[in-house]
């Protein structure tokens, strides 16, 4: 039997979730600020409360409990792993919170209740004691382990990104990467933060929905082992749906080593050359812009790769103009190994083209890869956090969910990295530790136009966070490699002749083939660069212009691991087009010069208005006699007391 609610009037309308703060330090901050219904609710939802330790017939009410819905005023959390339901009922003592761990539904009565704790619209937190009389069979209460979804560890299904294609139509959107970002009913929830379409589980399917609310369905196969992910393979048509007369689409599940291997679309580039006559525009490098006939196409300023479907089985086609509707130059059979993406290398011959000109050679790179020199070279200042083993300066350690991880390598703790599954991806900062899976304490939404670095600048209030009521943290980006040099001054001497001219101070300008770059301060001729295709790598002295593209005149072995030009007396170590009289290379530190500041004297005190002051030993600044204090005027006493301060 369970204790039976009956309908009462309630005396007293319920407080606003608005003023009041609520939940366990762990999933809820104590941060004061002013919060509306919308944030109340976002954070309750937010809430995974996990019960332990009931035992016979309550056993059921075991499990991972959710927020449903609000009822009598207060959160309302439905198991997502069994049978059970935490609900308000405040008919008895004041309120209570109780579980119900038989059923769903909260008017059929409960086996537990515990009076409110510390948070009075959450239920309390802990080892639930005998606080009075329960119809539960005699099992022992249970314990309530509160946690974040989106910080809980998932490792089973954090690790998979879900790939859609073959939507068609209106649900054309729903194509591309999606990542996961918090439990959902039990089952990860994968989301694409750039259509804001989502793969969850709803009742017993699972359920892709666009953004227009749009939707296909899914059931699990019962023939194989229950898995928490969706359906791989092509999804077939089991039930009525809103998306009728639409093609079905195809889901490929990848883990996270196989996402090394076939990197998103949107972190690719396509670097084109080899193109010639009427074609020759399109050479350059392409990014991905949009989902194309269920594959990612790219663009540049003049040309567009695309996929063609019904052409041999499916084609990768390179036109002319920005979209792929006035047709195609070349076309080439995609690569088993990575269909998803156009083939690297030379493309060849393979069909009759409207344009013989030369085949293009497509060069596939990472962005990431490509900014790695930039990356490496980042130091990351954070300061401003009242947590205070957040501030210090962070460098590179490694790439973690696709982003690069950067570490505090002032003493202190604290880890920056990328944050895929929350709100889309965001970057996180961890203030307490160097592992980013122990969750986090700041959050800020990645800049759109640097979206792969963290964001710089003065961070804000975005979500809801556990950084104990903390300031949001300052970053700034600096350039290891600009510090290093602009504390070095490299000066050039005994150059003769037409390459007299290179003589004189150098200063740092620009990183160039990932070292530093120094011009004439004389701005006319001069420059010293890293040349890394000759000879394993050199040092460079450009005589004949700024740029490095002029060609250099000395050249030098790097000596030991400086990220700097050789210093000393260059030698000939190899044929040169010079006069045969190489330079002397000085590099010489800057001192840093101690700022003395005037020593600052304090005030003389005033004398006690009952003291007469002597003319002979007190004067005023004026040179006039002083007079009490109580006859000084009002700008003296102003000025003694700016004097003070």
């Amino acid at each position: 039997s369970v204790v039976r609610m009956t309908s009462s009037r309630v005396g007293k309308l319920p407080v606003s979730p608005s003023r009041e703060s609520f939940g366990p330090p762990s999933p809820i901050s104590s941060r004061r600020t002013t919060r509306t219904r919308s944030d109340f609710l976002s954070e309750v939802e937010d809430v995974a409360i996990e019960v332990r330790g009931c035992a016979g017939e309550m056993a059921g009410g075991n499990g991972t409990y959710e927020f449903a819905r609000l009822h009598k005023g207060k959160p309302l959390f439905i198991n997502t792993t069994g049978k059970g339901v935490f609900h308000w009922y405040p008919n008895r003592e004041g309120g209570i919170w109780a579980l119900n761990a038989l059923g769903v539904v909260p008017e059929a009565g409960y086996h537990f209740s515990q009076s409110p704790g510390s948070s009075p619209l959450l239920p309390p937190p802990g080892q639930w004691l005998d606080q009075r009389f329960e119809s539960n069979g005699g099992s022992p209460y249970p314990e309530l382990i509160f946690t974040s979804k989106s910080q809980r560890e998932i490792p089973e299904v954090e690790g998979y990104v879900i790939e859609v294609s073959g939507c068609v139509g209106s649900m054309e959107g729903c194509n591309g990467c999606y990542d996961f970002e918090r439990m959902h009913k039990g089952k990860p929830l994968f989301s694409n933060a750039k259509t804001r379409s989502t793969l969850s589980w709803a009742r017993e399917s699972w359920v892709l929905s666009s953004e227009s609310g749009q939707c296909f369905s899914q059931s699990p196969d019962t023939s194989k082992e229950p898995s928490k992910l969706p359906p791989a393979g092509a999804w077939r048509h089991q039930r009525f749906e809103t998306a009728t007369g639409v093609d079905y689409p195809r889901v490929t599940i990848r883990s996270e080593g196989e996402r090394v291997l076939y990197p998103r679309p949107e972190d690719t580039e396509i670097e084109v050359a080899g193109c010639t006559g009427d074609m020759a525009e399109c050479n350059g490098y392409y990014e991905y812009d949009r989902m194309w006939k269920g594959k990612p196409l790219f663009v540049n300023k003049k040309g567009v790769f695309h996929w063609v479907p019904n052409r041999d089985g499916g084609v990768w086609a390179l036109g002319r103009g920005t979209t792929p509707e006035p047709g195609y130059s070349f076309s080439q059979s995609p690569d088993p190994a990575n269909p998803k993406l156009p083939p690297a290398g030379l493309w060849k011959h393979q069909r009759c083209e409207t344009d013989q000109l030369n085949y293009p050679h497509l060069n596939i790179v990472s962005k990431i890869d490509k900014m790695l020199p930039h990356i490496q070279d980042t130091a990351i200042e954070i300061s401003g956090c009242t947590l205070l083993d957040c501030n210090g300066t962070y460098e590179y350690d490694r790439l973690h969910k696709g982003r690069p991880l950067f570490v505090n390598v002032s003493g202190s703790k604290g880890v920056l990295f990328w944050l895929p599954n929350r709100d889309g991806g965001v970057w996180a900062l961890n203030g307490k530790c160097f592992k980013p899976d122990a969750g986090y304490n700041f959050t800020q939404l990645a800049d759109p136009e640097k979206p792969l670095m963290p964001t710089d600048g003065q961070w804000r209030y975005q979500r809801f966070e556990t950084n104990a009521g903390s300031n949001y943290p300052l970053v700034k980006m600096t350039s290891k490699m600009q510090k290093a040099t602009a504390e070095v001054s490299v000066s050039v001497s005994g150059c003769t002749g037409e390459f007299a001219g290179c003589n004189g101070n150098y200063q740092f300008d620009r990183v160039h083939n990932g070292k530093p770059l120094f011009l004439n301060v004389n701005r006319s001729k001069g420059v010293i660069y890293w040349c890394p295709d000759r000879y394993g790598g050199v040092w460079a002295i450009g005589a004949k212009g700024v740029s490095p593209e002029a060609g250099s005149s000395f050249t030098q072995l790097p000596r030991g691991l400086s990220a700097l030009p050789s210093g000393g007396q260059w030698q000939c170590e190899r044929w040169e087009t010079n006069n045969g009289v190489y330079p002397a290379v000085t590099l010489k530190k800057h001192e840093t010069k101690t700022l003395q500041l005037p020593q600052q004297h304090r005030c003389r005190p005033l004398l006690s208005p009952s003291v007469p002051m002597s003319p002979r030993h007190c004067r005023s600044p004026w040179g006039r006699n002083s007079r009490t204090s109580r006859e000084r005027p009002k700008e003296l006493l102003r000025y003694l007391e700016e004097s003070w301060c």
